[in-house]
């Protein structure tokens, strides 16, 4: 698999508002991302989901193939240690993801 992950707001004002895209990482099933989404629009108070959907990329010759997705509230992680809350995506595998405040 060639992975990206597509991070958008699920609810809420914002809802459908894409935060960012991750790059494509080639040939692997466990996929590593250090990427910084600015959202300038959180308030506290306030829960915001946020869904992280994974992707293959199939490089334009088809439609790239839904691997599976995470939610996760905002508040939620910056109530975790650390800001940092681990979620599993649907369909198997999961993830870290990290809130800056």
């Amino acid at each position: 698999s060639d992975p990206y992950a597509v991070v958008t707001v699920t609810d809420g004002v914002h809802n459908g508002k894409t935060i960012g895209r991750t790059r494509t990482v080639m040939d692997t099933l466990s996929p590593e991302w250090t990427d910084v989404f600015v959202i300038d629009f959180y308030q506290p108070g306030v829960y915001t989901e946020i869904t992280v959907e994974v992707f293959d990329d199939m490089f334009g010759k088809r439609e790239d193939k839904r691997i599976g997705d995470a939610k996760f509230y905002i508040s939620d992680v910056l109530d975790s240690a650390g800001n940092e809350k681990g979620e599993d995506l649907e369909s198997g595998g999961g993830g870290f993801f990290h809130v800056g405040e």
